[in-house]
């Protein structure tokens, strides 16, 4: 929904898995990418006029097209352990990313290795 964006505060309202509402944070790019967009299409209600089915036909014809899985546990997973390679906590990631608990966290960021962990206590230390 158009009304669920908030330029000002850079997030959107989103409704997830189970219909828990959450927001999401996004960044100045996509702000402006978002104000232009808004400014030009002039949404009245659904934002990119997609619905969930149509969102995962978007997703698939991406996996086709690249080869690369694209399903929103990818970007959901992809997403907490970018998150935990800029050094964000389980407890900052469990809320950014609306898991229920700190254990689906660290199941999600398993692909974080020893190697990750290194150079980053090598870059504070140095």
């Amino acid at each position: 929904m158009i009304n669920d964006v908030d330029l000002e505060n850079r997030r959107i309202k989103i409704m997830g898995k189970g219909q828990k509402e959450g927001f999401l944070i996004f960044g100045q790019k996509t702000k402006v990418f978002l104000e232009d967009y808004i400014g030009e299409a002039n949404p009245s209600d659904n934002l990119f006029g997609l619905t969930a089915s149509g969102f995962r036909a978007v997703l698939v014809r991406l996996e086709k097209k690249t080869g690369i899985l694209c399903h929103a546990h990818s970007f959901r997973r992809g997403f907490a352990v970018a998150l935990r390679k800029q050094g964000l906590n389980d407890l900052d990631i469990m809320q950014l990313g609306r898991w229920s608990s700190v254990d689906l966290v660290k199941r999600y960021t398993k692909a974080y290795t020893f190697d990750d962990a290194a150079r980053r206590y090598k870059a504070i230390i140095e």
